[in-house]
């Protein structure tokens, strides 16, 4: 956990695994830079940003977890650049409340939650990327997601790649969807 305004670190070639929790949790107000680490098969998100953090997080592996791989929420901010998704059970990326990080150059890819949807006739489908308000406590302010140049692969079992709902307001430029 990294928490605190005034509290930037540097994180950079490491490895976060299979923790009974998340992999990294930025929140309260902190900012750093996460740079080229793996997180991979931790049972919550992978990475989370909340109570306006507003870290860097760049060229890191995001895989294999049993929830989402990125969860912004509660005013996270933060610019996720040059990332790869792949393998985790939950949304590659969900957005809650009022947000507003940057999606740079991203690759998204959500076969592992199809795989999973395929295999079990009552597993709940979910698009890749999921931007909204609060459920159960909407705050009444919008998100304001602005994604560039990301690759999102979704195909057979997915709702749809990118689901931006409610009050959510996102600008997307330059993506790239890819269906199988």
């Amino acid at each position: 956990v990294v928490a605190g305004a005034g509290t930037a670190p540097v994180i950079v070639g490491n490895r976060f695994s299979k923790g009974p929790m998340g992999g990294v949790v930025f929140s309260s107000g902190c900012a750093g830079t996460f740079r080229g680490n793996e997180v991979a098969g931790n049972c919550m998100a992978a990475v989370t940003i909340s109570d306006g953090a507003d870290p860097i997080v760049e060229d890191s592996l995001i895989v294999d977890g049993l929830s989402f791989g990125l969860f912004v929420h509660r005013g996270g901010k933060g610019r996720i650049q040059r990332c790869e998704f792949r393998g985790n059970l939950g949304e590659a990326v969900v957005v809650r409340g009022s947000c507003s990080p940057l999606l740079l150059g991203n690759h998204i890819d959500c076969r592992a939650m199809m795989e999973q949807c395929e295999t079990n006739s009552n597993a709940l489908c979910r698009p890749a990327l999921s931007i909204g308000p609060s459920r159960g406590a909407p705050d009444g302010k919008a998100c304001v997601v602005e994604m560039i140049d990301n690759t999102v692969n979704v195909g057979k079992g997915c709702d749809c790649g990118i689901f931006v709902h409610d009050t959510a307001h996102a600008v997307a430029r330059c993506n790239v969807l890819k269906l199988y």
